[in-house]
């Protein structure tokens, strides 16, 4: 099941996930939760968002493999963010 963000969420926090990996937990979290409570224990919750970050070129920014539901929230690294791929570009 495909779930928009747009039905939970402002336009304002929809505009800030993309850049924001920790938001994008704690929406998978919140997702949980409603389903939980609705009688559907167990679900994944996945990701597939894009970013370009810097001036780089888009690039997955959330393994899509992994279940947010199951991650904690941490201030410490984060396996599940894709590590950048692309060098930051110099200025000419």
């Amino acid at each position: 099941m495909e779930i928009q963000p747009e039905r939970y969420l402002t336009s304002h926090q929809v505009r800030w996930m993309h850049v924001h990996p920790d938001m994008i937990l704690q929406f998978g979290h919140y997702l949980a939760d409603i389903l939980r409570s609705g009688g559907r224990e167990g679900r994944e919750i996945r990701a597939e968002v894009f970013s370009s970050l810097n001036g780089r070129e888009l690039q997955l920014l959330i393994d899509p493999a992994v279940n947010l539901a199951a991650q904690t929230r941490s201030l410490g690294p984060a396996s599940w963010i894709m590590p950048l791929e692309e060098p930051l570009r110099k200025r000419e």
